[in-house]
């Protein structure tokens, strides 16, 4: 199976593990304010639930994604691998001239990423990109279109 087609599986995967765990708060007894008819009815208030809650915490930890990327500069014909939270956030900090080592080769363009559901998986793979298999990886494995950056 291709990387990609695991990493949307992955993802998948994790939303629904999300959406199972969201709905365990609304079976679990959390209940929110009274309704506006002055009946006692128990509905889910998702701002009664405590912040320090286990599973809110775990529930938030899927909804957080981390990207490995890889971006491009057509101008320059050069690379830049790192890993962020918002990849179009990031990408847009690169392309304002906001990140030191990327401002003198602007404009930037994304060449490859990969989602992670946590940080550590994320730089591990950014640290596998800066190598020497990473670099080689990048080139022999995505496929672009012509007039495309050479990998």
């Amino acid at each position: 199976m291709a990387t990609r087609q695991i990493l949307v599986l992955e993802f998948k995967v994790q939303v629904l593990v999300g959406q199972l765990i969201f709905c365990s708060l609304l079976t679990d007894g959390v209940t929110g304010n009274t309704s506006d008819s002055g009946s006692e009815e128990s509905r889910f208030d998702p701002w009664s639930v405590s912040k320090s809650s286990p599973n809110l915490q775990f529930l938030i930890g899927f909804l957080i994604m981390f990207f490995a990327y890889v971006i491009y500069s057509v101008k320059f014909n050069r690379y830049y691998k790192g890993h962020c939270e918002n990849l179009k956030n990031r990408l847009s900090e690169h392309n304002a001239g906001r990140v030191k080592s990327t401002k003198a080769f602007i404009p930037w363009e994304i060449y490859y990423f990969e989602e992670y559901a946590s940080r550590e998986k994320a730089i591990t793979r950014e640290k596998y990109f800066k190598s020497g298999a990473g670099r080689r990886f990048i080139k022999s494995k995505l496929m672009r279109s012509p007039g495309s950056p050479p990998a």
